[in-house]
């Protein structure tokens, strides 16, 4: 586990988010996954998931940037900025969030483990 490889997993998982792919996120994320979402509710892998590709929400653009990694063995961690434009049924929303993202590296692979989310006051 390193910077680069870390890095990269956000941005699969930031493509994954953008590009609605349930399939995508199931392989980054770990099983006993938690979240956290913007607007403050706790969340597993599945509701996460559910979130993120339901047919009434679609990210416009979601980037990430500010991003600081540490690594502590086979845990990382990530704190970032996200600015998103998603559109919720016929309206399109806009904003950015600070987030923290803990990663694990398993044999062979690293899993999300936690991922939270605080909105940023526009």
């Amino acid at each position: 586990m390193n910077r680069e490889i870390i890095l990269k997993l956000e941005q699969e998982l930031t493509s994954a988010e953008r590009a609605s792919d349930a399939k995508k996120l199931e392989l980054l994320l770990a099983d006993d996954f938690i979240g956290v979402t913007n607007a403050g509710k706790r969340v597993d892998k599945s509701e996460f998931i559910a979130n993120v590709c339901r047919s009434d929400f679609t990210f416009v653009d979601l980037t990430i940037e500010d991003i600081t990694i540490n690594i502590f063995g086979n845990i990382a961690t990530v704190i970032g900025r996200s600015i998103f434009n998603v559109k919720i049924g016929d309206k399109i929303h806009n904003g950015s969030a600070q987030f923290i993202d803990v990663w694990r590296q398993l044999s062979s692979s690293c899993l999300l483990l936690v991922s939270s989310v605080t909105p940023e006051k526009q």
